[in-house]
């Protein structure tokens, strides 16, 4: 009697758990079993029997001692049920005292109440359903409920392609889209209990969507498109052609025509730009004209300086020789210098022009070579080899001999034995070349790559280049621009060759072209 009253209590307060507030009246029922066969129940249905503790799933939950779900099943575990289907999660407790597990509590929750959850989610054309830790349907309509066995198939597949796309860690609340031929799987997994939540949509069911999605696209494109165009056509009388024009005007001055104008009446943004375009274009015509003539005076002043330097260097070392002529009594020599060196003088001051032809600068070149060799005989002799095609190409005056007395006095003098001077003029591919060649010491590499770099522009700066080749560098790249100028080659012991190039641009006839 006790025994039967204990229980009958403990089982009439496990009755007011389904109407408290706290617990979900989803519940069908809650049980707690223990190893001792004590049992009580939170609804009015009897007990099984059969003893639970003896059941697979009590041995479960007692075994791993941890909480267990269970997938749709036919009728409780526990009490007596009509036809019922419910799925159960099982949770072991424990003597706080021992450690030990004294038993379990087993609540059931009636799997249609997922399966009415699950189908508000879901459309006429799909399925969604739930899938536990363990990767198993939970909500057993799913499955069931008036769906063909394709349907049952297409929702079988959806939850192997979500098994087998698994990661090791789920991404809580992040959705996940699977995709194959025939449907669109739509997963994701819920924190509290691992479980992913699944959608299976058609792709049939997407393709009508989309379809209704692209008749509305069309209509919305046409309209707008309709409206877009008689918007635009406003639009371009009052601000595109205005502004067309203003471009217009804008590539005619990036194709170098700057006295384009343009005039409006406008007072708004457009007229400013007007009104600043034209005061663009004034101010670039002034500063264009006076850099132009900046330049031109420039240039010119750059190359009589140059012309005026190298002159009284060509008279100190000409005189030089003849001196040393008539010191040793050859007078015979000594007027023939004479004579060299007039013809030197006259093609020097040209009548005051700066450019000569070719011609006029290798007899220049020429006279100067007459009166060396007479005095170093011994050390070297020449040739000057002219092709006749470059003799009319104009040219700026000293721009051979400068060359040819390095090669002379760096090169061929200090040498043992007679050495040889070669000099050669020729066209190549439209240009003048001047090739300049000696037998003599040599550079070293280390000396011809510093002389090259200091070669590639012009500069005022002659401390390190000779004096002479820095000015023929310089006037070679003013006349004829920077593709121009002075090259050398050399090594130690073996000689130098000094290659000129006078970049021919064609039709240059006088000096005004170059100045």
């Amino acid at each position: 009697k006790e025994l039967f009253s204990s229980d009958l209590e403990g089982n009439m307060e496990m009755l007011t758990l389904p109407s408290h507030n706290s617990y979900n009246k989803d519940i069908f029922g809650i049980y707690v079993l223990g190893d001792h066969g004590g049992r009580y129940k939170s609804c009015s249905s009897s007990f099984l029997s059969a003893d639970p503790r003896k059941t697979d799933w009590y041995r479960i939950i007692h075994s791993t001692g941890r909480p267990q779900w269970f997938p749709p099943h036919k009728n409780s575990y526990v009490v007596q049920t009509p036809e019922f289907s419910c799925i159960s999660i099982g949770i072991p407790f424990v003597d706080k005292l021992t450690g030990h597990i004294k038993g379990v509590i087993l609540a059931e929750i009636a799997s249609e109440k997922l399966s009415e959850i699950a189908d508000r989610a879901g459309n006429s054309g799909g399925a969604v359903f739930l899938m536990d830790e363990r990767n198993r349907i939970m909500n057993l309509s799913a499955l069931t409920k008036d769906l063909s066995s394709k349907d049952q198939t297409s929702i079988e597949q959806a939850r192997k392609m979500v098994e087998q796309n698994l990661k090791e860690v789920p991404e809580y609340g992040v959705s996940h889209i699977l995709e194959d031929k025939n449907r669109l799987v739509v997963y994701q997994t819920l924190e509290r209990a691992d479980w992913k939540i699944v959608g299976v949509i058609p792709r049939s069911e997407i393709i009508r969507s989309v379809r209704y999605i692209k008749i509305l696209t069309i209509m919305l494109i046409a309209i707008s498109v309709s409206v877009s165009m008689a918007v635009a056509e406003l639009v371009a009388e009052s601000v595109t052609k205005p502004l067309s024009v203003l471009a217009d005007a804008m590539e005619q001055v990036r194709a170098g025509n700057l006295d384009v104008s343009v005039h409006t009446e406008r007072k708004d943004e457009i007229g400013v730009l007007y009104q600043s375009f034209q005061h663009m274009t004034r101010e670039m015509r002034t500063m264009i004209q006076t850099i132009y003539e900046e330049q031109e005076k420039l240039r010119i002043e750059e190359l009589r300086a140059l012309q005026a330097q190298i002159q009284p260097h060509f008279l100190y070392n000409t005189l030089d020789s003849i001196i040393w002529s008539l010191r040793m009594n050859q007078v015979k020599e000594s007027i023939q210098m004479l004579d060299a060196l007039t013809d030197f003088f006259k093609i020097t001051l040209s009548k005051g022009k700066d450019i000569i032809s070719m011609e006029e600068e290798i007899r220049h070149v020429n006279s100067y070579l007459r009166i060396l060799h007479k005095r170093y005989c011994e050390k070297f002799d020449y040739d000057l080899n002219v092709e006749p095609a470059v003799l009319k190409t104009k040219t700026p005056k000293l721009i051979i001999q400068p060359i040819v007395e390095n090669a002379i006095y760096h090169g061929l003098k200090p040498a043992e034995g007679k050495g040889y001077l070669y000099i050669h003029v020729f066209e190549q591919d439209g240009n003048t070349c001047v090739r300049i060649e000696d037998t003599g010491v040599g550079i070293s590499p280390e000396q011809v790559k510093q002389i090259n770099q200091e070669l590639e522009t012009i500069s005022s700066d002659q401390s390190g280049t000779g004096y002479g080749i820095r000015n023929v560098n310089d006037k070679l790249k003013i006349v004829f621009g920077s593709q121009s100028g002075v090259t050398i080659q050399s090594s130690k012991g073996e000689g130098t060759i000094v290659t000129l190039l006078l970049h021919r641009q064609g039709g240059i006839t006088n000096e005004s072209d170059y100045l």
